[in-house]
């Protein structure tokens, strides 16, 4: 049943409001869960669970809502009125939903994490490494070398002829733009080339080698 309810440090008074769709017990059960093995979301609740123990936490009730398919807007009133009356509560953030919106750090953790910006060290090698990696990210090969490149990944083909009309193809680099330019399938071409085959579609080898 929709609801809202608390989880309350009996020993400070503190107060965790939440809402659910789901039963009751079944949320409780998953709080319980989450807090004994310390993954729960909300730390300070986490923190006294750990200090204080489960015995000094009560789970209530505080509405239920029927077929109510806004739970959150319940738990959001309730949450501004414990706050109103000066209540101390767990939940951190000003609107349900968003836990960390309206969070701010509090002087000393900003003085700590200034010191601790502070204290960060680049070293002149960090810097380095640094700059030559940006300049990597923005290289772009010239002409020539992209020219090296297609070659040293392309392979080479002997010159072919057509055994009809004895025309000849010179050797050359680059077999599959051979098969694009005259359409034939790079497998069959292969076979050609390494001797398994004597002719594909006319051609054969002009001299009998193989594929380097």
């Amino acid at each position: 049943m929709p609801g809202v309810y608390s989880i309350t440090n009996m020993r400070s008074g503190k107060v965790y409001f939440g809402s659910t769709m789901r039963p009751f017990a079944q949320r409780w059960k998953e709080h319980r869960h989450r807090l004994r093995a310390g993954t729960h979301d909300n730390h300070g609740l986490l923190r006294d669970w750990q200090k204080d123990g489960v015995k000094s936490f009560c789970f209530s009730i505080i509405e239920e809502l029927g077929n109510s398919d806004q739970p959150a807007k319940r738990e959001q009133w309730h949450l501004d009125k414990a706050r109103e009356t000066g209540l101390s509560v767990y939940n951190v953030g000003a609107i349900v939903g968003f836990p960390r919106l309206g969070e701010h750090h509090t002087k000393e953790a900003k003085r700590k994490i200034g010191i601790a910006s502070r204290r960060r060290i680049i070293t002149e090698e960090a810097r380095k490494h640094m700059s030559e990696s940006g300049r990597a990210r923005h290289w772009k090969p010239s002409r020539e070398h992209q020219k090296q490149l297609f070659c040293s990944r392309a392979k080479s083909y002997p010159a072919l002829r057509h055994r009809e009309t004895g025309d000849i193809i010179p050797a050359g680099i680059g077999l599959r733009r051979l098969c694009m330019q005259y359409g034939w399938n790079l497998s069959s071409l292969r076979n050609l080339l390494l001797g398994k085959w004597s002719h594909y579609k006319g051609w054969q080898l002009l001299e009998q080698r193989a594929i380097s």
